[in-house]
C-alpha cells in the first residue's frame, strides 16, 4: 500500500475496532506515533473524520449484519413499523368537484325518476279502480238480463203447456221439439216424423179427417 492516506484509514479503522474490546498501551503509543509521522501531510485531519466515518460504520455492519429484506425494506424497520402502538391512519381521499357535481345531479335525477313513477302507479291504481267497478256494472247488469229472459221464457212455456184450447194439441207438440236440419252421425234419422209433425201442425184436421174416410 503506498499511498500514506489509505494505509493511514485502514491502520485507524483496525485498531478503533479493537481499541473498544481492550485499552492497550502499545496500541496507542503506535496511533501516536504514526500521527506524528503523518503530521506534515495536508487535510490530515478531514481524512482522520471520514476514516472515523468509514470505521464506525464497518464496525456496525460487522457487529450487526445485514438484515434480510422484505418488499425492499430491511425486516428490522418493518417490525418497529408493525410494533408500534398508534398506527398511521391515512386521511381520506378527497373527492372532486365534479365528482360531488356528478352525485348531486345523480340523486336529484333519481328523486324525480321516484316521484314520477309514483304518480304514475297512483294513475294506473285509479284506472284499474274504474275499469273493475264498471266490469262488476256489466256482469250484474247481464246477469239481469238472462234472468229477465230466463223468468220470461220459464213463463211462456208454462203457459203454452197448460193451454187447453182445442185445436193446439200439434202447435204445443212441436214447440217441444228441435227442427234443426243438423243431424248427428250417433242419432237416428227422424227427418220424416220431423215432416209429419209438421203438416200436423198446418192442418191439425188432417188426420182426423183421414180418420172418418176410412
Amino acid at each position: 500500500l503506498r499511498s500514506p492516506f489509505l494505509r493511514l484509514k485502514l491502520l485507524i479503522c483496525f485498531f478503533r475496532y479493537y481499541i473498544n474490546m481492550a485499552e492497550d498501551e502499545a496500541v496507542a503509543d503506535f496511533l501516536a506515533r504514526e500521527k506524528e509521522a503523518l503530521a506534515g501531510l495536508d487535510d490530515f485531519e478531514e481524512l482522520h473524520l471520514v476514516a472515523t466515518t468509514d470505521c464506525d460504520d464497518t464496525t456496525k455492519n460487522e457487529e450487526n449484519p445485514a438484515a434480510p429484506m422484505t418488499n425492499g425494506l430491511p425486516e428490522n424497520e418493518i417490525l418497529q413499523n408493525t410494533g408500534s402502538s398508534t398506527p398511521a391512519v391515512l386521511p381520506p381521499p378527497q373527492e372532486s368537484e365534479n365528482m360531488i357535481k356528478w352525485r348531486e345531479e345523480q340523486k336529484a335525477r333519481l328523486a324525480a325518476k321516484d316521484e314520477k313513477e309514483e304518480e304514475e302507479k297512483a294513475k294506473w291504481r285509479e284506472l284499474a279502480e274504474t275499469d273493475l267497478q264498471e266490469w262488476y256494472k256489466n256482469r250484474q247488469d247481464h246477469i239481469e238480463k238472462v234472468k229477465k229472459t230466463n223468468r220470461m221464457n220459464d213463463a211462456e212455456f208454462l203457459s203454452g203447456r197448460d193451454s187447453e184450447q182445442p185445436g193446439q194439441e200439434w202447435e204445443r207438440i212441436t214447440h217441444l221439439c228441435d227442427f234443426n236440419p243438423k243431424s248427428c252421425r250417433s242419432q237416428k234419422d227422424v227427418s220424416r216424423m220431423r215432416s209429419m209433425f209438421l203438416q200436423l201442425k198446418a192442418n191439425p184436421k188432417l188426420k182426423s179427417e183421414k180418420t172418418v174416410n176410412s
